[in-house]
């Protein structure tokens, strides 16, 4: 099957999971609840991850170049994946969430096969930086380690 058509039914059956489950969070049970008591609201975050993912692969598939799949050994992409998996949780309790998360993040992205190292380094910043702060403000769950009010207060 052509990557533009596997993307495109892989988009789509995402889409509609997506869509499944969000109907089933639907409800005023805990309208009046503050988004960190809101049982749904990590939930529907998720099923938002989910969509802007899907729509993503959608709209690759219909506007993106087709590329040569290119055979690689499988196996040992999983065993380091495994291995840098079980470091970054090792760490995470020595170094804190910040530490490892900005040392784990890029190496499982080189490792995963993307060489750009820019985009590598923003993404990698932007991404681990809105995760610390989406949990420790809005989901009220501080990540262990040193945290972003932390590095601030040493400036």
């Amino acid at each position: 099957m052509p990557r533009s058509i596997s993307d495109l039914i892989g988009g789509g059956a995402f889409l509609g999971v997506s869509a499944l489950l969000y109907a089933q969070t639907v409800g005023t049970g805990f309208s009046d609840a503050e988004i960190a008591r809101d049982p749904v609201f990590y939930p529907r975050l998720l099923m938002a991850l989910l969509t802007l993912v899907s729509i993503g692969l959608v709209v690759r598939s219909l506007v993106g170049k087709q590329e040569r799949p290119q055979p690689t050994p499988v196996w040992w992409r999983l065993l380091a994946v495994v291995l840098l998996t079980a470091a970054y949780f090792l760490l995470f309790d020595v170094v804190g969430f910040l530490v490892a998360s900005l040392v784990a993040m890029p190496a499982l992205t080189v490792l995963l096969g993307y060489r750009r190292p820019l985009v590598i380094a923003l993404v990698t910043v932007i991404f681990v930086v809105a995760t610390w702060y989406c949990f420790a403000e809005v989901f009220v769950i501080r990540p262990p380690g040193f945290g972003l009010d932390d590095l601030f207060g040493w400036f």
